[in-house]
């Protein structure tokens, strides 16, 4: 093996031990910790109903990727409104970088990495203009509702 290929080596396995050490998990290198504990069974499940001008729309029928995609936006807003617009990634990024960072560099990467207030009307207009190629009419109304199913399983 080359000395430039034992450095490179080296270099990403000193980089994944770093990592590790700060419980990163970063692709593709992932660790034991983030698959070490038992899934646990669930007695409910959410799904989202959503309407388009007051017709029901499957989400099924989109891309699989867009299903995600909208998907878990509508969950992470809703979270987000539940925790009175307070991003769960703030604790993460306090942990990580506060202590470190200056005063305005901090604030900056906050600020990039976490999500504020967003106003319904400015979520209900993205989700309008996501949703709007894959509509076969203009969207003049959307709603959705986030229900509770019980799991038989």
């Amino acid at each position: 093996m080359k000395i430039r290929n034992k450095i490179i080596l080296l270099s990403l396995l000193a980089a994944q031990l770093f990592f590790t050490y700060k419980g990163v998990e970063t692709a593709p290198f992932f660790h034991f910790g983030m698959y070490s504990t038992v899934q646990q069974k669930v007695d409910s499940v959410e799904i989202i109903q959503l309407q388009i001008n007051q017709k029901p729309f499957l989400i099924s029928n989109l891309p699989l990727l867009s299903q995600e995609f909208l998907t878990n936006n509508i969950f992470y807003f809703e979270q987000l409104q539940k925790n009175n617009f307070i991003d769960d990634n703030l604790k993460v990024v306090e942990k990580r970088f506060q202590t470190w960072l200056s005063p305005n560099l901090y604030q900056f990467i906050t600020q990039q990495l976490c999500n504020g207030y967003i106003h319904p009307n400015d979520f209900n207009q993205w989700l309008k203009n996501y949703l709007q190629p894959y509509s076969v009419e203009k969207i003049d109304s959307l709603n959705y509702q986030i229900i509770k199913i019980k799991a038989g399983f």
